[in-house]
């Protein structure tokens, strides 16, 4: 597993009062990145997917009650896929707002749909990250400078997603399927084209 660059900046933000809010394309390693962050801290986490159906329900209409039972054990809490449930600038505000010692990390594969529900809930309560597929300096600390010197012309031909660099042999089928399915999504998300 490719150590990511940004770690020690995003541990650095942490417990500071303010939510930690990570954005980046579809496929970029936002999960795995923030696994790899947690595990450097002995903190007891609390790990929410906007994926599931009983999460999106339970988080719908936040309350203080409910957070408050939900977080009672915890020191963290990370809502991955954050973009998908409802009302989650509230809910992540209410977290920063009344249980100050509780960090909230939350991603979003969807910037777009994410930024447009966090942004004036959690106006001066977040830091915000931006995580990009591999750079070239994580590829060659990986590595080294030769090898990927070597893989130059199949990096600038289909790019650096963490499974395109971890399976070469399915490089293109991986760019497609990205493409395909997330890029021209999020593209047309952005103009608003349906």
């Amino acid at each position: 597993m490719i150590s990511r660059k940004q770690i020690d900046y995003a541990l650095s933000r942490l417990f500071k009062g303010k939510a930690f809010i990570i954005f980046g394309p579809r496929q970029s390693g936002k999960t795995t990145f923030v696994e790899q962050m947690l595990a450097k801290l002995d903190k007891k986490t609390l790990y929410l997917n906007g994926d599931d159906a009983d999460v999106r329900e339970n988080l719908a209409k936040p309350n203080f009650t409910q957070i408050e039972q939900l977080l009672s054990d915890f020191e963290i809490i990370f809502i991955d896929e954050a973009q998908r449930i409802v009302d989650v600038g509230l809910f992540i505000k209410i977290i920063v707002d009344r249980f100050k010692q509780v960090q909230v990390v939350a991603t979003g594969s969807s910037a777009f749909e994410l930024s447009e529900k966090i942004n004036e809930p959690l106006t001066g309560r977040k830091y915000e990250m931006m995580l990009l597929p591999l750079s070239y300096a994580e590829l060659v600390h990986d590595t080294d400078f030769l090898t990927e010197e070597r893989l130059i012309e199949q990096r600038l031909i289909y790019g650096s997603y963490p499974e395109i660099i971890n399976q070469p042999n399915d490089a293109e089928e991986h760019l497609k399927l990205i493409t395909d399915s997330y890029l021209y999504k999020d593209l047309f998300a952005l103009e608003d084209v349906k």
